[in-house]
Order: C-alpha cells, then structure tokens, then sequence
C-alpha cells in the first residue's frame, strides 16, 4: 500500500464518514415506504421493518459509492480487506455481503412482499 489513499488513516476517515452518513442516509431512504404505508394503513409492525429493508439497500448503495470515489475502484478491495482485518473494532458492522448486489435486491424484494403482505385483509 504505497499510494497515499491506501493508508490506514485514510481508511479510519472513510470508517468515519460512512458511520456519521449511515442514519440519516437511511432515514431519507426509508421515509417514502414509510409515508407510503401510512397512507394505506399499513400497521406499524409492518411498516418500520419494511421501510428499513426498503432504505437498507440505497444506503449500503451510497455508502459503497463514498468507498469507491475515496480510494478508486481499483483499490476498493484493499479497504474492504483492511476492514475484514479489523472485525472488533472499525470493521464491526462490515460484512462482505453488504456489498452485494443480490442481497440489496433481495433486501428490496422482501420489503416489497411486506407492503404486498399489508394490503391483504384481515391484517
């Protein structure tokens, strides 16, 4: 790791920054799935877990992008390395699975059958 975006300060700022941009991040994400059962009367068990699963995916989206634009595309497998590196502490919340565009989609997939699951009657 010769290149100056690829040291372990640079890495604890990008750590920073994605854990300062997290909640309000999803908060801004989750708020149209959230408005949007409020105005079907969707029940609120249903309604907080579905607008977290529908904002989840656009955040972790987002977060990815920050990585990307901070150490290139090239090297953004050295951060998430780095991160793997440090499960106690800076890479506690990482999971290589995060990254993954099937899980974003399926994160999408199942809060849409939630939404699906509160217009049935009866619930």
């Amino acid at each position: 790791m010769n290149s100056s975006e690829l040291n372990k300060k640079n890495f604890k700022k990008i750590c920073l920054v994605n854990g300062l941009t997290f909640f309000p991040i999803l908060i801004l994400l989750s708020w149209p799935y959230f408005y949007a059962g409020f105005l079907i009367n969707l029940p609120n068990i249903l309604r907080v877990p579905g607008s977290v699963m529908f904002g989840l995916p656009f955040t972790l989206t987002i977060l990815h992008g920050i990585v990307t634009v901070s150490v290139g595309s090239m090297q953004r497998r050295y951060f998430y390395d780095w991160l793997r590196n440090h499960p106690y502490t800076y890479g506690l919340p990482y999971h290589p699975l995060f990254v993954s565009t099937r899980f974003r989609l399926a994160l999408i997939g199942c809060s849409l059958l939630l939404f699906v699951i509160g217009l049935l009657p009866g619930i």
